[in-house]
């Protein structure tokens, strides 16, 4: 006797007309209807360590999965559709994958597919955030880091180093704001590259000042910049073209940290829009824009 197909149903939120809609579907062993409030996503450089759960079952143990209603939470959609393509399952629509990358756990998803060095990541939807705190803390050593899904300049970005702060910052947000967490890497620094049409223009330094208090280091959060020379880390420029190309983003900031422990490279963030404050990245812009105007 053949085995039986599993299908999933997964729909972003709940829908009561689904219940009766689908109902001669779910009576059957074969299908299964979940919601995204139930996904935790984990994310690790390392091939065959990243996997997405629903209700603590991979989804590689489903033979077909059906992604109804994913505009409500589209950037988990996306990042569903890129995990399951990977993975050679079918899954419909296949129109969750026809966006491009634009929030930091597709790009994560993308880096995890090629290879290229990121912090251990996790994701789990905001409102399943409180009973999920054990797995959380289980997952990473403190401190580890809490930071919106969509912001930059380093706003909504947490150092961790007990449970209750957890609480704190989501009992002050918006109840529509996602969170990941993500293994902190110790550093005194960071690189910016200025990536234009998949090459380094221009790269800088950015050093936290002595005796901060944060852990980022951002321009915006007082961050000193300084230009440095490309030919010493031409290893990093490569990896950041191609994080630049992978993202299919033509005119983009890629931020890569260097553990200060091990030395080892990890992609923070290819950033669409990044802030070009220096005079020396503006001219760089204005020169590679002029360029393409034929």
């Amino acid at each position: 006797m053949n085995q039986q197909k599993k299908i999933l149903i997964l729909r972003a939120t709940y829908g009561p007309s689904d219940e009766k809609n689908l109902a001669p579907l779910l009576r059957s062993r074969q299908f299964q209807l979940k919601y995204y409030k139930d996904l935790i996503i984990y994310l690790e450089p390392q091939p065959g360590t990243t996997k997405i759960t629903i209700d603590g079952v991979p989804l590689e143990s489903y033979d077909l999965v059906y992604i109804r209603t994913w505009k409500t939470r589209h950037f988990l959609s996306r990042i569903i559709g890129r995990y399951l393509q990977y993975k050679k399952i079918p899954f419909i629509d296949s129109e969750t994958v026809s966006s491009s990358y634009g929030d930091k756990l597709v790009q994560y998803m993308g880096f995890h597919i090629n290879r290229f060095p990121f912090p251990k990541t996790l994701f789990i939807p905001r409102e399943s955030i409180l009973k999920n705190q054990p797995l959380i803390l289980n997952y990473f050593s403190l401190p580890f880091v809490m930071k919106s899904d969509f912001e930059n300049k380093g706003k909504d970005n947490y150092l961790i180093s007990s449970v209750g702060e957890i609480n704190k910052i989501l009992g002050k947000s918006t109840d529509d704001k996602n969170f990941i967490f993500q293994e902190f890497i110790p550093n005194n620094f960071d690189y910016r590259f200025c990536v234009f049409g998949y090459k380094t223009a221009i790269a800088y330094k950015r050093i936290r000042l002595q005796g901060s208090k944060t852990h980022l280091n951002n321009v915006s959060q007082g961050a000193r910049v300084v230009k440095v020379p490309l030919a010493p880390i031409k290893k990093l420029c490569i990896l950041a073209e191609k994080a630049a190309r992978l993202s299919r983003i033509e005119v983009c900031g890629v931020d890569i940290v260097i553990d200060k422990n091990s030395q080892k490279p990890y992609i923070f963030e290819v950033n669409n829009i990044p802030g070009f404050s220096q005079r020396s990245a503006q001219n760089k812009l204005k020169k590679y824009l002029l360029s393409l105007a034929k």
